[in-house]
């Protein structure tokens, strides 16, 4: 079955995402949440991953309590896959959750409840890259085509989760208006080749 994309306020999304756009954008965040928000294949698992060992002062046996995925809610896929809204309603405060949406199109509870917000950047080549070969593996998105072709759409912002230079940018120019830590994924890189 081909997939394909929903322009929802001006933004490419999954049709299973765009069909629940309406409680995505109405998602409740409370005070202490924590939201990791990366354009995809950005080192979203990889921060996921220091976040819980931080949350958990680096006890790696707790971090293997479960998948990251039950760990770390996805808040555009809670009403598709488990964990779903309900166990993450009742999940206990700081929350630890994750998104891709771009800072305009956040759920505005995350804004007003003051939440930390933890942004990881990537440069587009590499970002382009991978995002290429995983969308070969996920059946979520529309299938890549050839690498010219998908360049071209990925360039155009025609991709799941829209335009990576206005998502970037987004939250670029709110990190001094709002809680965010801006941090660069070839500077994790960076420390992590010193130790």
């Amino acid at each position: 079955m081909q997939r394909k994309l929903t322009v929802v306020e001006g933004m490419a999304l999954a049709q299973d995402v765009a069909r629940n756009w309406d409680k995505i954008r109405n998602f409740q965040a409370r005070d202490g949440d924590i939201l990791l928000d990366t354009y995809p294949k950005s080192g979203t698992t990889w921060m996921q991953e220091i976040i819980d060992l931080i949350m958990h002062d680096g006890k790696e046996q707790i971090c293997r309590r479960a998948p990251i995925y039950e760990r770390i809610p996805f808040i555009e896929l809670l009403h598709l896959m488990k964990p779903g809204i309900e166990e993450v309603n009742v999940m206990p405060s700081p929350r630890i959750l994750k998104s891709h949406l771009p800072a305009h199109l956040v759920p505005p509870s995350f804004w007003t409840h003051n939440c930390k917000v933890i942004y990881v950047a990537r440069n587009p080549r590499d970002t382009a890259t991978s995002y290429y070969h995983f969308d070969h593996i996920l059946q979520f998105h529309p299938h890549p085509d050839p690498w010219e072709n998908y360049l071209e759409r990925f360039m155009k912002g025609d991709v799941g989760w829209g335009s990576w230079y206005d998502h970037v940018k987004g939250f670029w120019e709110q990190k001094e208006k709002l809680n965010i830590l801006y941090i660069f994924f070839e500077d994790m890189k960076k420390v992590r080749r010193r130790r």
